[in-house]
């Protein structure tokens, strides 16, 4: 059977030969917490250097080493436990690169669209503004631009006076 994939395990709880969290045996609870003991810190290490966060390298190892626990009694040959956990880890480390970048993305792409929206509705309120001018000043004599800026300086004058 090997180390399960994730074809091979994806409904391992309702058909596969492993068993649900209470009814594991107590040699997959020590085989785990030894493997755990000798190799978390290591492991942690590698998931650091991976992702550059102390934290999330922690809860990576802690994914692959509770993945490991569940799926106990489905490996082939529990000696290549060490190996399943390591790969487990390496793989929970690039789904959590793979998730930074997608925000990342996400990230740069929501200033340009929120600019682009505020352009619009700038564009939007100008034309508001200019109907609601345009309705106020309907009944108004239409003049030319030389008569108009004539009554402009006439207001001035009269009053500076």
């Amino acid at each position: 059977m090997g180390i399960p994939t994730r074809t091979s395990w994806a409904g391992a709880r309702r058909s596969g030969p492993g068993w649900a969290d209470d009814e594991a045996p107590a040699e997959a609870a020590e085989a785990v917490a030894a493997l755990y003991g000798a190799h978390a810190v290591g492991l942690i290490r590698l998931a650091v250097v991976m992702l550059g966060d102390r934290a999330a390298a922690e809860d990576v190892v802690q994914d692959a080493f509770c993945g490991l626990y569940r799926r106990w009694g489905q490996l082939a040959d529990t000696a290549k436990a060490l190996g399943y956990v390591r790969a487990c880890t390496l793989n929970g480390c690039r789904s959590e690169l793979r998730q930074r970048l997608r925000a990342q993305r996400r990230d740069r792409q929501a200033p340009a669209e929120a600019l682009a929206e505020a352009k619009a509705e700038t564009r939007r309120y100008a034309k508001r503004q200019i109907a609601w001018f345009n309705h106020q000043t309907a009944d108004w004599p239409r003049v030319g631009a030389r008569e108009d800026a004539a009554a402009v300086g006439k207001i001035l004058r009269e009053s500076r006076s």
